[in-house]
């Protein structure tokens, strides 16, 4: 599991967009306490799978975008770099996506405050 990590590490010091998206597993994976990218996109998977099967894919769409969102942010505005490569800044944005995208209906206004709720969480 060591050298797995070493190798993906190894190729996000050399990749923007790999970097993005360790930043946003890890920020999935923080929300169990795990600076982890496969923890992050194992509990994407689980939660994905669980709203396909319950009929609410926009949960698990909305906690997606809700933490691209708080990432996209985070960087804009030159945050702490251990803190974003940690992924503390997108735990607490995917949960609020979760949670706006299970209690209200889907509609363009839902997004618009994933979007919103995604990008101010963090702060």
């Amino acid at each position: 599991m060591k050298r797995l990590l070493a190798w993906w590490e190894g190729r996000c010091a050399s990749s923007g967009i790999l970097r993005f998206v360790d930043r946003n597993l890890r920020g999935i994976g923080q929300v169990m306490f795990q600076d982890n990218p496969l923890s992050g996109l194992l509990f994407f998977v689980a939660i994905g799978w669980g709203s396909y099967a319950a009929g609410a894919l926009q949960v698990a769409i909305g906690g997606l975008v809700a933490v691209l969102a708080a990432t996209l942010m985070a960087q804009w505005l030159r945050v702490d770099k251990a803190g974003l490569n940690s992924g503390l800044y997108g735990f607490n944005a995917y949960l609020t996506g979760l949670a706006l995208a299970t209690f209200m209906t889907s509609s363009p206004l839902l997004w618009v405050y994933v979007v919103f709720g995604g990008a101010v969480s963090w702060w």
